[in-house]
């Protein structure tokens, strides 16, 4: 594997950073599908039949790709960055093996990895006058589909995700407020799954805190 980075400040207020990767990786587990096995039932002491998930460490995966990001500071105490990321995370091949003999994952996307990912993030404190310590701050994120299996079948589709936040620090006391609302636009979005069934995310929800610095 590999990984290479970069830093370039163009000047005092703009900054860029770049990665490139490629990752190889072997032996890694893959769900080889289900076998029916006889069990003893420790209640009753009969045998059943009981359904297994078979897993094995028979895979082998290749990751490339890079990562962008811009960091632009117009004025004092704002910072704004925005970033993009680039995945492509692929099966190069399934080990022969007795439970998926003739099966062949070569150039699947590998499960839950987004190919592609984008961001932004901007903040401002006020740093003189009446509301001097007064901050705002925005979160803008998204991610592209991912698949939920090594098959490829089934997907959890792209999403946006907005969070917006707001906080003062009191002058003198150490006392810091905050008051952040996430999904802002209250996005309907899945990533994870019990089984087969999807589990919704969380809507749009709040957060207040309050903080003491020693």
């Amino acid at each position: 594997q590999f990984e290479f980075g970069l830093k370039y400040e163009v000047n005092s207020q703009l900054t860029v950073n770049a990665s490139l990767f490629s990752i190889n990786k072997r032996n890694m587990n893959v769900n080889l599908g289900k076998v029916m096995v006889m069990e003893i039932d420790k209640n009753t002491n009969e045998e059943k039949q009981v359904q297994k998930t078979v897993t094995g460490q028979v895979g082998r995966m290749r990751s490339t790709g890079f990562d962008l990001d811009i960091t632009w500071e117009p004025v004092k105490n704002m910072s704004l960055t925005t970033g993009y990321g680039f995945t492509d995370a692929k099966y190069k091949s399934i080990a022969n093996n007795e439970y998926m003999k003739e099966y062949n994952l070569e150039g699947n996307q590998f499960a839950y990895i987004p190919k592609n990912t984008f961001y932004f993030l901007g903040d401002y404190t006020v740093p003189t006058g009446a509301v001097r310590g007064l901050g705002f701050n925005v979160s803008v994120s998204w991610q592209d589909k991912v698949y939920r299996n090594t098959a490829n079948d089934s997907q959890f589709d792209g999403f946006w995700i907005t969070d917006l936040g707001i906080s003062y620090e009191i002058p003198r006391n150490h006392i810091r407020l905050g008051f952040n609302v996430n999904n802002l636009f209250n996005t309907d979005y899945f990533n994870q799954s019990l089984g087969n069934q999807f589990v919704p995310s969380e809507p749009t929800n709040w957060m207040a805190s309050i903080s003491y610095k020693f």
